[in-house]
């Protein structure tokens, strides 16, 4: 006896159904059975990686001048219209010195050092050795010395800079991405005092009012915090309201506050410090771990972020650091970083 049409229509459309339902998995299916997407992502040339790449076909470049398609010979530092009007990307062998004002459109290489004393402006710039720009300088895609970068006063950097050694930017520069083991704003005022250094009581973070334990060594507090000048706690916090760290006290562990941290003279985090709003170092204050904000970060004269040998980083929508601030890795500035002075100009 035959099955009745009304089933055989059922079974159709029920592995019809299935089959509809199962063949977006076969891509997952296949993949899953032989892997063809194990390779990493590749990289591409940009930001401060773009440095790098064109260093190193600058100097496949050098074997083959002057006959390279991909570089054009430096014009001499005279003849300063050559340079503006250049249309390769241009390769130096020898030392440069600009005495006078110089525009380059073409990114410029230079296998030895690259000095500026009156305004330079350049798209792209790497020197294998050190590179010095004057005042009212700009670089508008990114700059990498091999030693020590240093950009004048008033110069701007819309991009990238990178340097194997030091980056020195003096006042009123702007910056958005700086990496070195060493980041110097500026010098340090002439009339900063030092600081009286005072030997911290030992405090304890579950002492702290409205503390609440949530591990062995991390407290939460809802509401605002201000810690005692001088003391040394041990752990890390989380306030839900703005976090004060008071006068050469000492917290050894990370930090996170909603609403704003300030870390006061001669203060210490050895960890992190995160906050959705505004974090400020004051004077001689240090932060060893990542200084990330939603907002600003303001780093006042001789506030310092990392160390030589424990690089970090530094990102924020705006970065405003004092002259004198120093940091150790990675400065961002989403939006803009500026240097400035709380002393009248000369």
């Amino acid at each position: 006896m035959s099955p009745p049409p009304d089933l055989i229509f059922a079974l159709l459309f029920a592995l019809t159904s299935l089959a509809l339902l199962a063949l977006p998995f076969v891509p997952a299916w296949r993949e899953w059975r032989t892997p063809t997407d194990c390779d990493p992502l590749p990289i591409p040339r940009r930001d401060p990686d773009e440095a790098s790449a064109f260093a190193a076909l600058a100097r496949q470049a050098l074997a083959t001048m002057p006959d390279s398609a991909t570089f054009a010979p430096a014009p001499a530092v005279t003849a300063l219209a050559a340079w503006a009007h250049a249309h390769r990307p241009l390769l130096a062998r020898e030392p440069l010195r600009f005495e006078a004002a110089v525009h380059c459109g073409m990114p410029l290489f230079g296998s030895a050092s690259i000095e500026s004393t009156g305004a330079a402006s350049f798209t792209a710039v790497y020197a294998d050795e050190s590179l010095r720009l004057g005042p009212g300088s700009e670089i508008s895609h990114w700059a990498h010395a091999g030693k020590a970068l240093h950009l004048g006063v008033a110069s701007v950097a819309l991009q990238s800079l990178s340097a194997g050694q030091c980056i020195a930017l003096e006042r009123e520069c702007c910056f958005q991405h700086l990496r070195a083991p060493a980041i110097r704003f500026g010098e340090v005022p002439k009339r900063r005092l030092a600081l009286r250094q005072v030997q911290p009581v030992e405090g304890e973070l579950s002492s702290l009012p409205h503390a609440v334990r949530r591990t062995g060594t991390l407290y939460r507090i809802d509401g605002n915090c201000q810690l005692p000048a001088g003391h040394r706690f041990r752990g890390s916090l989380v306030v839900m309201g703005w976090l004060v760290v008071g006068e050469n006290t000492t917290i050894d562990g990370d930090v996170k506050a909603h609403k704003g941290i300030v870390l006061r003279a001669g203060a210490r985090v050895t960890g992190s410090l995160v906050c959705e709003h505004s974090i400020r170092l004051m004077d001689f204050a240090w932060a060893g771990g990542p200084v990330i904000s939603e907002a600003d970060v303001l780093l006042d004269a001789c506030a310092i972020v990392g160390r030589p040998d424990a690089p970090t980083t530094v990102s924020a929508e705006h970065v405003v650091a004092e002259t004198g601030a120093r940091a150790h890795g990675t400065v961002w500035a989403r939006q803009a970083g500026v240097v400035w002075t709380s002393e009248a100009f000369p």
